[in-house]
């Protein structure tokens, strides 16, 4: 099995976290694995995964610009072998999906945000992995 990340950063898996209600988000300060993005390799043959969005002007609501977003395109999900793990964005996803009308097995997204414990401001990572939802 390979996990290859697709998204233009790092995953940082944290297993160690609590459930912090007062501010109702995950909180961790150990990272147990980290997965590269596909970009800090020059020769992986993957690519960080695009979905095209259109975004046209609607109106204005109360002096705040309001728009249209609409799913164009994606690009083509990578050949790869039934046991590997290929972690993408939520948006391309969402493109992959109204595009094809599926998700493939080997497509997943991160799961709960994980907050630094010594900074709940900052991100540290995440609790693993979930399929498309």
């Amino acid at each position: 099995m390979t996990v290859i990340n697709t998204l233009p950063h790092d995953i940082n898996i944290v297993k160690d976290c609590g459930f912090d209600p007062k501010i109702r988000k995950y909180i961790g300060n150990k990272i147990d694995y980290t997965y590269p993005s596909v970009l800090k390799d020059e020769n992986s043959p993957y690519k960080v995964l695009n979905a095209k969005i259109d975004t046209v002007y609607d109106k204005i609501i109360d002096n705040i610009p309001i728009f249209i977003k609409k799913i164009v395109d994606c690009d083509d999900f990578p050949s790869v072998n039934d046991d590997d793990i290929i972690i993408v964005s939520v948006l391309y996803a969402s493109a992959f999906y109204h595009k094809f009308g599926y998700y493939p097995p080997q497509m997943y997204l991160v799961a709960d945000p994980v907050m630094n414990i010594n900074d709940t401001s900052k991100f540290l990572g995440c609790r693993g992995l979930t399929k498309p939802f």
